[in-house]
């Protein structure tokens, strides 16, 4: 199993500090935190809250579009989006070519314009039903949500940390080694300070999740 666990404080500052504006869910007399958008004034394309996130990713079928870059994806994504870079309209035309069909968008978060500029662009194409997650995968993840580490992220290793829990002196899948049993061993990528955690364990490798 491998598990993927994020630093959060500072996201979680920034979630803390966002004008976000909330309506209770069914049967809640309070509104909660995952109830949350940013409540845009004009926006170009309407905005969905993470919990409504959670339930489109759940029920699997409307594609869910991380529109950073390939790399940004590779280290870290919300697990069943999709990558297609913003700049890629073309293919992302192609991918979907049902304008009425719905559409999901994020990028990092809510002062990151990527998603805001593909929406724009798509709606000049005549595309009618975009929405975007604009809280993006900082608050994602600052609401205690799980991410994925694609390996392709883990050999970019910037700001990754490999935690091997399986017993023994055994090589684990991104070169790092376990010390002795019980004493699992540590490696920050690069020398760079850890803001993922990949902890590797039987019968998982790297970039997968739980």
């Amino acid at each position: 199993m491998t598990t993927l666990v994020h630093g959060r404080p500072l996201a979680c500052l920034v979630a803390l500090s966002l004008p976000l504006w909330a309506s209770p869910s069914a049967g809640q007399s309070q509104p909660v935190i995952t109830d949350a958008i940013i409540g845009e004034s004009n926006p170009v394309t309407p905005e969905i809250s993470t919990a409504q996130l959670q339930q489109i990713l759940k029920e699997g079928k409307t594609p869910v579009l991380d529109v950073r870059s390939a790399q940004e994806y590779a280290i870290a994504h919300i697990p069943g989006s999709i990558n297609h870079y913003e700049k890629e309209v073309e293919q992302i035309t192609k991918a979907y070519p049902d304008h009425k069909a719905a559409l999901i968008f994020y990028c990092n978060g809510p002062y990151c314009g990527k998603s805001k500029r593909l929406s724009e662009e798509l709606k000049k194409e005549g595309y009618t039903n975009i929405r975007r997650y604009q809280l993006g995968l900082p608050v994602w993840r600052a609401l205690g949500n799980t991410v994925q580490t694609d390996l392709a992220g883990v050999e970019i290793g910037r700001g990754i940390t490999t935690i091997d829990s399986r017993p023994g002196l055994v090589d684990d899948d991104v070169g790092h080694q376990v010390a002795a049993e019980g004493q699992p061993h540590v490696g920050a990528a690069n020398g760079q300070a850890a803001n993922v955690v990949v902890v590797v364990g039987h019968g998982g490798s790297p970039g997968s999740r739980t």
